[in-house]
């Protein structure tokens, strides 16, 4: 209801709020509906960003539900892939659209088959792949006409006839738009049948058919008229205009022309108005927000952490400047919609530099800032006057002085920005009007004295305003359009960057991204019923080797491109994971095109590390056997290293610590081969700790130390950090106190000198462990406290680690008489243990409080205590016998690339 009356935000806050019940009564069906009907309505409110995070959150929930949500699965996926053609992502649209229609069949559900096939032929046709939308309308016609649904059969067939239309059949457009045309009469679809009319109406007037042009241009502005569609009113006003120009009507085509133009200044002019009022509330919102919060953490700098507080400030300040940026660009689309009556310019500047950029080989994040800030080059118009803004003719020359200052009133605007982007933004306005050879304005630079940039906008600005039309000036062609740009090489423009432009426009690469947004689309999200309507892989964890994929026959941009793209996904894999996700997808449908099996086996071998995270281990299993299959085929021995060393990560998981030891001794092997002696270093370390879960503490001491040595010849610090502490746990196990100190102490300072800070969290927790095993409860207590209190030990990220630090902290109260402190302590480590599954923690930590609570006299509550940790310890027994259970099954997938030694030994342990 809320929706229907359009309180959209009202709705998004209802369907949270029953998303949140439908989970808490475990209704799976209900819980993946709302999660993917959260992302229509985001979808629907333009936050595509935010869309996209429910529904993969809505795919996650139901591949690890365990239960089959296949309708539900297939309709998200449906919208995912419509949502990235929305997106201009076709690729990954592509591949959505493709999994989600054969999700819908298995299910047979048809209707969302439907949805699903309009959706994929929209794709083609974006791409510039007119034959296969074609042949992909005619699927999703016939399938409308078998499934009855008569409404989606006239839409089918107005796209089909707009798509023979552009072919140039306009006999075949004709007849598609006359069938919709009377399915919509008849089923008084009044927005279809509007957008046939309109379609008639053009192929009338292209044919020289004017009066007939006209009067179905009346009709369409009638029926548009009475249904308050106002963009197809303007559609069909300037539809009489052009007719009443073929018929020699001038003083009318010119006045419906002036009528056209204000109409859309005003409409868009009302809406931008809205839109940046409403931007703006926000931002004045989140600026008292900020100002709020960060008051609130300054005043509680004193009781926690200043780092923490500061990490806050931060955020909310990056959200602040997000707002600015929002805003920003409001404020450019309004500003260019003066002068350029489809509002899109700025949006394909953006497109097209993006593109440039990325062929010239720039850095996937330099290219992605520069799509955004390339949207800001003329936001300085804002305070050129009407006048002269939108004067038809030629500047006069002090008109011309003044329409210069767009650069620098655009500078202006954005100076002073503390994000990268607010910066290149800056330095695109001023730059942009710059030439080659020094005559540019307003600072007269030559050359490479003016950014890249610069010189990128520079060429995609000139292009687009060539080839776009203006009530001044018909379109040029883009051939035309080429011929001058390059004829202005080296004077106006830099050279290097006019020869990437040509060879893209020459390869029609441009032709197929370029492509305008079709107001004529109806998206194939429609919300679910409340039986229900959805996961990616997650994000990816592997750093891509510097060399990229050696010894594949790939063209080299793509090489290039390849690398990247797993580099980047790694590299964002904790601070923006869905960002990371759809990097991992794009390597994954970049490996696809071109059937590269070794970069398939790269990302799967990113892909197993997820499914490490989330427990899967089969899943993990099958990758890496796949992975180390193709690496011995390539005689890659690094993939091949590395694979084995990750798929000893998973058989020591399931408790198949000797088998995992096999194969970190292997991958040891293949490291010494390689002459990559912190690889060797890393075998090591794990080595070392698969011996020491074998109850083999010496060997495992040995190990390490052998490891040691490696990393500090290499001066490998976050290697040895980790060694070290490895070092020192084993050592305090075995009762070695002054070894462990020892090791911990060095631990924690070759961490200060690393990456990674929260191993020397770990090894302080060691050394608090040893001074009160060596009789120094004190100062245990001191480096205890001192743990608690570091941010590096956050139990969110690090809940395992913070659980037993807590346990320990809590026997040492104990064991000096502060029993509530011990308790309190004890409690919050049961509550997160409980959440997180930890059960080994869980049965310490009921463990000590059982004893605790004997101590102090309350037997009844010990009691219960002693009833969960029988509880806990049946679970944890039943996990271990699955665990087995699953070990063999593991075994049978990873047996044939394991050593050859192991395989006949494995088989065996299978039957």
């Amino acid at each position: 209801m809320q929706l229907r009356h359009g309180e959209l935000n009202d709705a998004i806050a209802s369907l949270e709020r029953a998303s949140t019940l439908r989970r808490e009564i475990n209704d799976a069906p209900g819980y993946a509906g709302s999660l993917n009907n959260l992302g229509l309505l985001h979808q629907r409110a333009g936050n595509a960003g935010r869309a996209l995070e429910y529904f993969l959150a809505c795919v996650a929930f139901i591949h690890s539900s365990g239960q089959s949500l296949e309708r539900q699965l297939g309709a998200c996926l449906i919208n995912v892939g419509a949502l990235y053609r929305s997106m201009q992502l076709f690729d990954q649209a592509d591949r959505y659209l493709q999994e989600g229609i054969e999700t819908v069949q298995r299910n047979r559900d048809q209707r969302m088959e439907l949805a699903g096939r309009v959706a994929l032929a929209d794709v083609a046709r974006d791409r510039g792949d007119l034959k296969r939308g074609i042949a992909g309308y005619l699927k999703a016609l016939a399938l409308a006409e078998q499934i009855g649904a008569r409404e989606e059969e006239a839409e089918v067939l107005d796209s089909l006839g707009r798509v023979y239309a552009t072919l140039g059949d306009d006999e075949l457009a004709a007849q598609m738009s006359r069938k919709a045309l009377a399915i919509a009469s008849e089923l008084q679809l009044v927005l279809v049948r509007v957008w046939a009319t309109l379609s008639l109406a053009h192929l009338a007037l292209r044919s020289g058919n004017a009066e007939e042009a006209s009067c179905l241009y009346g009709e369409a502005g009638q029926h548009a008229a009475t249904a308050g569609l106002k963009s197809e009113v303007l559609q069909a006003k300037e539809g009489q205009a052009r007719t009443s120009r073929q018929l020699g009507e001038y003083q009318r085509s010119a006045v419906l022309f002036e009528e056209l133009l204000q109409s859309e200044r005003a409409d868009h002019a009302e809406h931008e108005a809205a839109r940046i009022s409403e931007h703006q509330a926000r931002f004045d919102v989140e600026k008292a927000n900020m100002e709020a919060d960060t008051q609130r953490l300054l005043r509680e700098a004193s009781e926690r952490a200043r780092e923490d507080a500061e990490a806050a400030v931060q955020k909310r300040t990056q959200e602040l400047e997000f707002a600015q940026v929002e805003i920003v660009t409001r404020l450019a689309a309004a500003a260019e919609y003066r002068d350029d009556q489809t509002g899109q310019h700025t949006f394909r500047v953006g497109h097209v530099t993006a593109r440039l950029a990325e062929r010239l080989g720039l850095p996937t994040a330099e290219v992605d800032m520069i799509r955004l800030a390339a949207r800001l080059h003329d936001v300085g118009k804002i305070g050129i006057p009407d006048a002269i803004l939108l004067k038809p003719g030629r500047f006069t020359p002090e008109e011309f002085e003044m329409m210069k200052q767009h650069t620098l009133i655009g500078g202006r605007i954005l100076s002073g920005g503390r994000s990268k982007l607010l910066q290149v933004a800056e330095e695109i306005a001023l730059t942009h009007h710059e030439r080659w050879d020094g005559r540019g304005y307003p600072h007269g630079l030559a050359g490479e004295n003016i950014p890249i940039s610069g010189r990128l906008v520079s060429v995609a600005d000139v292009y687009d305003a060539l080839t776009s039309e203006r009530p001044y000036k018909e379109p040029w062609t883009p051939e035309a359009a080429l011929l001058e740009i390059e004829s202005q090489a080296g004077r106006q423009f830099d050279p290097q960057v006019v020869q990437a432009f040509g060879e893209m426009i020459r390869s029609g690469e441009l032709q197929r991204l370029n492509v305008q947004e079709d107001q004529h689309l109806i998206a194939p999200g429609v919300l679910l019923d409340e039986g229900g309507s959805v996961v990616l892989p997650m994000p990816t964890r592997k750093a891509v080797k510097e060399q990229g994929f050696s010894g594949r026959r790939l063209p080299e941009g793509v090489e290039i491109r390849l690398t990247e793209l797993i580099q980047e996904a790694w590299d964002k894999r904790r601070s923006h994971p869905v960002l990371a996700q759809a990097l991992t997808e794009a390597a994954s449908v970049l490996v696809d095109e071109y059937d590269d099996d070794l970069g398939r086996a790269y990302v799967q071998h990113n892909q197993s590390l997820a499914c490490l995270d989330t427990s899967d281990f089969e899943a993990a299993a099958l990758l890496l056997s796949n992975v180390i299959a193709v690496a011995r085929t390539h005689a890659d021995l690094t993939l091949e290293r590395d694979g084995l060393n990750l798929l000893a990560g998973v058989l020591s998981a399931v408790e198949l610590q000797e088998d995992a030891q096999h194969l970190c001794e292997a991958s040891n092997a293949l490291s010494a081969t390689l002459g990559d002696t912190v690889g060797e270093a890393n075998a090591r370390t794990n080595l070392g700790i698969i011996q020491a879960r074998l109850n083999q503490p010496e060997q495992a001491m040995d190990t390490f130390r052998e490891a040691t040595g490696l990393y500090t010849g290499a001066g490998a610090q976050e290697g040895l950090a980790n060694c070290l502490y490895n070092l020192a746990d084993t050592a305090l196990e075995t009762g070695d106190i002054d070894l462990a100190v020892d090791c911990a102490l060095q631990s924690m300072q070759a961490a200060q000198l690393s990456s990674q800070p929260n191993i020397g969290a770990l090894a302080l927790g060691v050394l608090a462990r040893a001074k009160n095993k060596s009789g120094f409860p004190v100062e245990a207590s001191q480096l205890y406290e001192q743990l608690l209190a570091s941010s590096l030990l956050d139990p969110d990220r690090l809940p395992e680690a913070w659980g037993w630090a807590t346990v320990h902290a809590a026997e040492n109260q104990a064991a000096r008489g502060d029993a509530e402190g011990a308790r309190a302590g004890l409690e919050k480590v049961l509550d997160l243990a409980s959440r997180r599954q930890l059960l080994e923690l869980e049965l310490r930590a009921r463990s000590e409080l059982v004893d605790l609570l004997l101590k102090q006299g309350e037997a009844a509550a010990a009691l219960q205590h002693l009833q969960h940790e029988r509880s806990v310890r049946e679970q944890h027994l039943s996990l271990h016998q699955t665990s087995q259970v699953r070990g063999i099954r593991i075994k049978a997938i990873v047996a044939n690339v394991l050593p050859l030694e192991y395989q006949e030994r494995v088989e065996n342990a299978a039957i």
